[in-house]
């Protein structure tokens, strides 16, 4: 499984989501499970999620779900298992 590296973002700067495990609810194209990674930051989303096993973009991570994820990360640490991510 491709992890996240360190420097990833320095072209849009640092994301504290960076290399969290989130579980969508479909498959990559590539066929994998629903298990994507949390990587760069952009103008528009708070994060990209990528395949970790053929590096294609899964989706954005919205700036809202990010803002959950991250008020939670203050409260509780970092996760140990991935975060389920659902559509409304």
């Amino acid at each position: 499984m491709t992890e996240y590296l360190p420097g990833q973002d320095d072209l849009f700067g640092a994301n504290p989501l960076a290399g969290i495990h989130v579980k969508l609810g479909r498959r990559c194209e590539c066929g994998s499970d629903t298990l994507v990674i949390v990587g760069a930051t952009s103008k528009l989303h708070a994060a990209m999620l990528a395949c970790p096993h053929c590096n294609r973009n899964g989706g954005w991570l919205s700036k809202d779900a990010a803002s959950f994820v991250t008020a939670v990360i203050e409260k509780f640490g970092r996760p140990t298992e991935p975060v389920v991510v659902r559509r409304k």
